[in-house]
């Protein structure tokens, strides 16, 4: 929650009613206010997770508001001992709770991108792109969803139609960590680098019936050598140790998980007694004579933003759902 505090005259209510607009919570006036009549008052743990905004401006220019609002300047909040007596405790109250204070004395405009500043909000919205075998599919909904990138040689910023849009080709198993910390806003992604990650409690998961599903599986020349428990940990090459981790521990089966960056299903058996890896037709699999055992998951791909994403993010995503359908 973001909360807006300062004396009245201030320009709260404008700076409230345009992050409201944009998709965040918000109050006018909370805490800081209380704490100016009761300075031993502290906020509990709950609202230690609040961003607080303080604006100031000197009491003239506060007066100077009131007046052109056709405000009553005899009301007991707006005389000039009361501004100015208020004033001072924001001041001090900012300072109690380590709280940077607002320069609102400007235009709406330069208070505005003030307080974005302070709140880390940027003017553009990051698009993280996968690069690799994801690319063409989502570079084709993105172009549908009216979100269409030219590309320049080997640029990794392409520029994008929609001026405030702007998408980063990147590493596809980057993506999941990007967005769970606020680097990117969005990002196209395969559900199965998003398990890997560990970061899924972190995102909001969209689905927007995209093709193809791709399967994650785990193979072995012989499916029997899982029974004679050999006298040593079993070998898994995977590009997914965490998975794959997981999908052993589960059996109880003591392992080492090689990871294999790519070309997985030559590491068996030479190297590996298992491989754990994504197959869409299969026809590796038979060329290497490798044996299904289990099938982990089956992953489409999927539009990813932060949880207690704002509105704009759902713009996105309801954009791109339009577009796959």
């Amino acid at each position: 929650m973001i909360v807006i505090d300062g004396n009245d005259g201030i320009g709260k209510s404008t700076i409230c009613a345009t992050l409201q607009d944009l998709g965040y919570s918000v109050i006018d006036r909370g805490y800081p206010t209380y704490m100016t009549d009761h300075p031993e008052f502290r906020p509990g743990p709950a609202d230690e997770e609040n961003v607080y905004v303080i604006l100031d401006a000197p009491v003239e220019v506060s007066r100077e508001r009131l007046l052109k609002a056709g405000k009553d300047m005899e009301e007991k909040w707006h005389t000039v001992e009361a501004l100015t007596h208020y004033r001072k405790r924001f001041q001090e109250v900012a300072q109690d709770l380590g709280v940077p204070i607002v320069d609102s004395s400007g235009t709406q405009e330069e208070t505005l991108a003030r307080v974005k500043a302070r709140l880390g909000i940027r003017e553009t919205f990051r698009v993280g792109v996968p690069k690799g075998r994801l690319f063409a599919m989502a570079s084709a909904w993105m172009a549908r969803a009216h979100f269409e990138m030219e590309i320049s040689g080997r640029s990794y910023r392409p520029k994008c139609e929609v001026a405030r849009v702007e998408p980063f080709i990147l590493k596809p198993r980057s993506l999941p960590q990007m967005v769970a910390q606020g680097l990117l806003d969005a990002a196209i992604c395969g559900e199965d680098l998003i398990t890997e990650s560990l970061y899924s409690e972190a995102l909001q998961i969209d689905t927007v019936q995209w093709e193809p599903h791709v399967r994650l599986i785990v193979a072995a020349v012989n499916p029997n050598d899982l029974q004679s428990h050999p006298n040593r940990p079993l070998v898994i090459a995977t590009e997914y140790p965490n998975i794959a981790s997981r999908w052993m521990t589960e059996r109880n089966l003591a392992h080492i998980c090689i990871n294999t960056y790519g070309s997985t299903e030559a590491w068996a058996p030479a190297f590996a007694d298992l491989v754990l890896d994504v197959v869409e037709t299969g026809q590796t699999l038979h060329d290497n004579k490798l044996t299904i055992i289990d099938q982990v998951m089956t992953s489409s791909t999927v539009v990813i933003t932060r949880r207690g994403s704002t509105a704009k993010d759902y713009a996105f995503v309801r954009q791109m759902r339009k577009a796959t359908q």
